[in-house]
This record gives C-alpha cells, sequence and structure tokens, in this order.
C-alpha cells in the first residue's frame, strides 16, 4: 500500500507562480517575477514576503517569447529533490528532505510562454 504524497512531514509542497506586471504608471517597462509558495504552511503565511522563494526576474518589455529555458534547471532540481532528497542536519540527526510541484498559478499571458 502507498503512503498519501505529503504523508512525510519531511515533504515540502510548492507552488509555482509566475507573475508579469507593469511596476511604474505610465512606462512600457514590464517584470516578470517566478517564484515558489510553500504550501506546506497554513494559508495565511504562505504569500508572505518573508516565506516566498524569489526564483527569477526577467526584466520586460522585449521578454523572451519562450521561458522553457529558464524553468528547465529548476525542473531538473526539482526532480532530484523528489527522487534523490536532500540531506539536512538537525539537532536532532539527519533528515531526508524532499520536495514536490504541486500546481503552477499564472496569469494567461504567462502561460503563454
Amino acid at each position: 500500500k502507498s503512503l498519501p504524497l505529503l504523508s512525510n512531514v519531511h515533504t515540502f509542497a510548492f507552488m509555482l507562480n509566475l507573475d508579469f506586471f507593469q511596476p511604474f504608471d505610465h512606462t512600457p517597462y514590464s517584470l516578470g517575477a517566478i517564484y515558489l509558495a510553500i504550501q506546506n504552511l497554513p494559508r495565511v503565511e504562505r504569500f508572505k514576503p518573508e516565506d516566498i522563494l524569489l526564483l527569477g526576474l526577467i526584466p520586460g518589455p522585449k521578454e523572451p517569447a519562450n521561458l522553457n529555458f529558464i524553468l528547465e534547471p529548476l525542473v531538473a532540481e526539482l526532480k532530484a529533490f523528489w527522487n534523490n532528497g536532500v540531506e539536512i542536519s538537525t539537532d536532532c540527526g539527519k533528515i531526508l528532505a524532499r520536495a514536490v510541484l504541486l500546481c503552477v498559478a499564472c496569469d494567461t499571458p504567462a502561460a503563454r510562454k
């Protein structure tokens, strides 16, 4: 019998967010943010600045049409984090932590990239 995906307390669940916005009014410049939110945290904590993992910024207005080259290293790291885990030393000894990408959130223009 297999266990539920997040049954281990050392499994971290992430939500990948991709958000493009204009940081200034009346300007053509835009900015894209790629960040992870930790889904193991209570809902009210997940999107606090101190709990967000900023992975990258994409300057505009001429951002790339395809973001695969930016996301491929992240996918490789997440696969290794799930398949092999990461050994972490704690006061109680060593633990094997794993991570899983639960979902991706973005607006329609970001999804097309």
